[in-house]
């Protein structure tokens, strides 16, 4: 099984990113935050921020970005592929599903990714942190299989652009410096 690319999610991909999503061997912790027409999604997960808004915990994602430019030539334009993210359904899936209904373009998704090793005080920064803006969830699949069992989500945002900030985790627990890179 491979992703075609196609920006639509079939059954095989549904279930190999669901594969995906539960190999995690580390002590990362993935959220999201959704936010359209200045009102955010909120989720289910425990962990504390210190806006107090409640974040949806993330089991898994995928994302493509790609130069097709021949050899030699000029640069060329990138493409953004279709983010696609693994969730559990918990309260917050009714209010994503209305994203697909509504076709609202003005969607901001925030993907944050922790190495507390089990810290989850507000005060915690992300050591990864994933923005699509202006985006638009362009797919969505509910499904259960493969090893996990429950039922899940997978939503695949179209975006007209990504940014990136990545920092590395200090001997103390802190942020270290941020580096950052936009595409689109």
């Amino acid at each position: 099984m491979s992703f075609n690319q196609d920006q639509q999610i079939d059954a095989d991909e549904a279930l190999r990113m669901l594969e995906l999503s539960l190999n995690r061997a580390d002590n990362i912790d993935v959220v999201m935050s959704i936010e359209s027409k200045g009102n955010q999604i909120e989720g289910e997960s425990p962990r504390a921020f210190s806006d107090g808004k409640k974040r949806m915990a993330v089991l898994g994602y995928f994302a493509a970005v790609r130069a097709d430019a021949a050899p030699g030539g000029t640069k060329s334009k990138l493409t953004l592929n279709a983010m696609l993210i693994v969730r559990r359904c918990d309260a917050a899936t009714a209010s994503i599903a209305n994203l697909i209904k509504s076709q609202a373009s003005d969607v901001s998704v925030l993907l944050s990714c922790f190495k507390a090793s089990g810290d989850s005080s507000p005060g915690q920064e992300s050591t990864l942190e994933i923005a699509l803006e202006e985006a638009r969830l362009s797919n969505y699949a509910l499904v259960t299989g493969g090893s996990v069992g429950v039922p899940c989500e997978i939503l695949a945002f179209a975006y007209r652009r990504m940014v990136i900030a990545s920092a590395p985790q200090l001997k103390d627990g802190r942020r270290g410096a941020v580096r950052g890179a936009e595409l689109g």
